[in-house]
C-alpha cells in the first residue's frame, strides 16, 4: 500500500510513514515550499502575496520538511477569493501529482533539499484573526489586515 497525501496541514502519524511517499501541498512564495503549512492559501490572500502554486516533496517525519520534487507556481488574482484560488490551485495540483508519478515511475525526477531556515509559517486561523480593525485608514487595511 502507498499513500499519497494532498494539503493535509498537518504531521502524518508515525504509523503511516512507511506507507507514505509523496505529498502535494500548496505554498506562498514561489519557489519556497516552506511556506506551506495549516493555511497557506489563506494566509497568502491574508499577506497581499501575489504568487502562490503547489509542491510535491517526499513524506518525512516532519511537517512539510521532504525533499521537493516538481512546483508550480500561479498569480493570485487581485479580487480572488480563498475558495477561487484553492479551486485552481486543486485542478493545477492535480495534473502536478500525474507529473510527479510519471517522473518517479520513469526515474527522472530527484528530490531537492529545502532551505529549513527560510520557513514562514501560516498557522491555522483562529478565531481572532478574523478581527476587523474599524479604525483601519483604507478598505485595503481591511483586506490584508
Amino acid at each position: 500500500m502507498r499513500l499519497l497525501i494532498i494539503a493535509y496541514g498537518q504531521i502524518i502519524p508515525a504509523r503511516l510513514l512507511p506507507h507514505s511517499e509523496i505529498r502535494l501541498d500548496q505554498f506562498a512564495r514561489f519557489p519556497a515550499a516552506e511556506v506551506s503549512r495549516a493555511a497557506p492559501i489563506q494566509w497568502a490572500i491574508a499577506s497581499g502575496e501575489t504568487v502562490t502554486g503547489n509542491t510535491t516533496m517526499r513524506i518525512d517525519a516532519g511537517m512539510d520538511t521532504g525533499e521537493m520534487l516538481l512546483q508550480e507556481e500561479l498569480r493570485i488574482g487581485a479580487e480572488e477569493t480563498e475558495p477561487e484560488l484553492a479551486g485552481r490551485l486543486s485542478e493545477m495540483g492535480a495534473l502536478l501529482m500525474v507529473e510527479t508519478l510519471r517522473g518517479l515511475a520513469k526515474g527522472e525526477l530527484a528530490g531537492r533539499a529545502q532551505d529549513h531556515a527560510a520557513a514562514t509559517l501560516a498557522p491555522m486561523l483562529k478565531r481572532e484573526d478574523g478581527r476587523i480593525e474599524w479604525g483601519a485608514d483604507s478598505a485595503a487595511d481591511l483586506q490584508t489586515g
